[in-house]
């Protein structure tokens, strides 16, 4: 808005109609002739010849004529008030509308003036139209945009932050130079070669530019405070009256200092590539439509804490160079930190998302917490990387949750207590203490191709849906004590490098073990297979025990291969086990002979191995051994 007020020019009203002498002139013969004819008409009418009635005749004329002159001469008055009333109008219009130029030209003298003082070269001049341009705003609402839109525009001019002060330039020492002369006395010989100080330097061309830069700095540092003072609304109690409502900021790839916004009400906000090189504080803020970050620098500590954003947020390729605080803070649209990177510790504790939210490719440096997040929405974390601890204990994700590819380095992993819409972990990485313990996942997950690199818990998890653990490498300690699956659940080539545990596990739909293989001890303890469970080609190693498990429906071992003891011990079948090609080791430190089988089983030594395997004895696990089965396994 310009702040120079263009109004459309009135045009001049047309000319009125002016009572001519004519005019006048026939009114009064007409009025005389309706006064004659009148007395005439009566007299033929009602006259009976006698004077008493010619009279009463010539009276009843006159009041009529008199009459009608008196309404003839009141709508003059009134006429000769309207048009006083009308010329008063338009000398009041004539004098508002004088006041409003005069009121714009001054606006926009002082709104010049206060821009060629922005223009001089002196920074308390600068500082002067600064102020001349807030007050200027404030007592004109109408111009506080565009007053707005010219203090971003100055912080948008480039500037460079204040550089290091060079240390003084040291004078040279005095040094002997020359021929020694010996035929000189000491005195002259002295004086012919001792070379004569420099002359002191000229001041320092970077020393002033560091003096202009610094003042630079303080008048930036003035524009920045002005802007972001009229920004807040203060309390329902206490309503601040310097607050300009309805601004929006542009104040892309501007260069700030520290900034105060707590408590500020913004409508639209573009800070796309601004650096902030110190603290920014935005607690508490209210962002009323869009507001964009993207490819900002957060030099120091940052605080969103209770911010409050009700459509777009975008803080993609934004960098946090120290702590970042997002604690309570409220997204209402789509939120997106694709490709951020928190350099130190983050908190979204508490925050709430209630559009789609992103944080595809963004890096985690230090400690992260989302614990109790809300996720109203889909919210992406795919290819994201964590490098610290990392929570989200009691986070809620109501729908798809995605951490395709998501590296978690820290020490600690924590999604305990966590609650899952669907979830998909397909390819991400886990490092040292991961937990997933009393996590629900509602509508399925799938940990496809994850690594855990060491020690992970499931303990209590709920999967209400399917759950997939396809290529899932577990290379240390896997616990699923206590775990309910309530969907079909596959773990097909998946791999146990350490201790397996399933004890008091629950799998009330089916559950297939394809093509596993547990490196040491795995324990279904207690464990409950409510539907079929087959376990095909898939190698237990050392020890494996099914103590006091009950198998409900089916139960199918299908070229498995058990390389050390096996307990069955009080295992409950509905139907009889299935027992095909299921390969039993019968030499080595604790040999699988040594376990408890099924009732009815029977091992069969063998000179045939399993495929893969080059080494050891082994037998056949079966229920009555058929020949054709011995010669499929015994070449000889």
């Amino acid at each position: 808005m310009s702040p120079l007020v263009y109004r459309t020019p009135v045009e001049p009203p047309g000319e009125l109609p002016v009572l001519s002498n004519r005019a006048m002139a026939w009114a009064a013969v007409g009025l005389a002739v309706l006064g004659v004819g009148l007395a005439a008409g009566l007299l033929v009418a009602f006259g009976d010849g006698r004077h008493s009635t010619r009279l009463d005749a010539i009276k009843t004329a006159g009041t009529i004529v008199v009459g009608v002159g008196g309404a003839a001469a009141l709508w003059l008055a009134a006429r000769r008030q309207r048009t006083a009333e009308l010329s008063l109008n338009q000398t009041l219009a004539a004098h508002a509308a004088a006041v409003a130029n005069a009121e714009a030209l001054r606006i926009t003298e002082l709104y010049g003036k206060a821009a060629d003082q922005l223009g001089s070269t002196q920074a308390p001049v600068r500082m002067a139209g600064l102020f001349a341009l807030e007050r200027l705003a404030q007592d004109n609402p109408t111009q506080r945009q565009t007053i707005v839109n010219l203090l971003c525009a100055y912080l948008r001019m480039p500037y460079e932050p204040i550089p290091p002060i060079p240390p003084e330039p040291q004078a040279p020492a005095a040094r002997r130079s020359g021929v020694f002369r010996p035929l000189l006395g000491s005195a002259a010989r002295q004086r012919a070669s001792t070379r004569p100080a420099p002359a002191a330097p000229h001041p320092d061309i970077a020393t002033l530019s560091v003096v202009e830069t610094a003042q630079e700095h303080q008048v930036r540092r003035t524009a920045q405070a002005i802007l972001f003072h009229h920004l807040r609304t203060g309390t329902t109690e206490k309503p601040v009256e310097t607050f300009w409502s309805g601004i929006s900021m542009d104040l892309t790839g501007a260069v700030l200092g520290p900034a105060n916004l707590i408590g500020c009400h913004v409508l639209a906000a573009d800070l796309t590539g601004v650096t902030f090189t110190g603290d920014v504080w935005f607690r508490e803020a209210h962002f009323g439509l869009g507001a964009v970050f993207t490819g900002a620098r957060f030099a120091g500590s940052t605080d969103f804490s209770g911010a409050r954003f009700d459509h777009h947020a975008g803080f993609d390729g934004a960098v946090f160079a120290r702590r970042a605080q997002f604690d309570g803070t409220e997204f209402g649209g789509t939120s997106t930190f694709e490709r951020a990177d928190f350099r130190s510790a983050v908190v979204f504790s508490g925050a709430k998302f209630a559009g789609t939210a992103s944080f595809s490719e963004s890096r985690f440096g230090g400690q992260t917490d989302f614990g109790k997040t809300k996720f109203a929405r889909r919210v992406a974390f795919r290819e994201a990387r964590f490098l610290g601890n990392t929570y989200f204990a009691g986070a809620e994700f109501a729908e798809h949750a995605g951490f395709h590819g998501t590296r978690f380095a820290g020490h600690v992993t924590h999604f305990g207590t966590t609650t899952f819409d669907s979830a998909d972990f397909h390819a991400a990485e886990f490092g040292p203490n991961t937990n997933f313990s009393n996590t629900r996942f509602t509508d399925g997950a799938s940990f496809n191709n994850a690594l855990f690199t060491a020690e992970v818990e499931f303990t209590q998890a709920k999967f209400d849906d399917g759950a997939s653990f396809g290529g899932t490498r577990f290379t240390t300690y896997a616990a699923f004590d206590g775990a309910e699956f309530g969907g079909y659940t596959t773990f097909y080539e998946s791999s146990f490098g350490r201790p397996a545990r399933f004890e008091r596990t629950r799998f009330t739909a089916d559950v297939r073990f394809e093509r596993t293989e547990f490196a040491e001890g795995a324990g279904f303890t207690e464990t409950e297979f409510g539907a079929d469970a087959r376990f095909i080609d898939t190698s237990f190693e050392h020890v494996c025990g099914f103590l006091r498990s009950r198998f409900a429906a089916e139960a199918a071992f299908t070229h498995t291969r058990f390389g050390g003891p096996v307990g069955f011990v009080a295992t409950a079948f509905a139907r009889p086990p299935q027992f095909r090609a299921v390969w039993v080791r019968l030499d080595g430190p604790r040999p699988a002979l040594a376990g408890t089988w099924p009732p009815g089983t029977a091992v069969q030594e063998t000179s045939g191995r399993p495929q893969g395997v080059n080494e050891g004895r082994w037998g056949l696990l079966t229920t009555a051994p058929p020949d054709d089965v011995l010669a499929e396994h015994d070449p000889a």
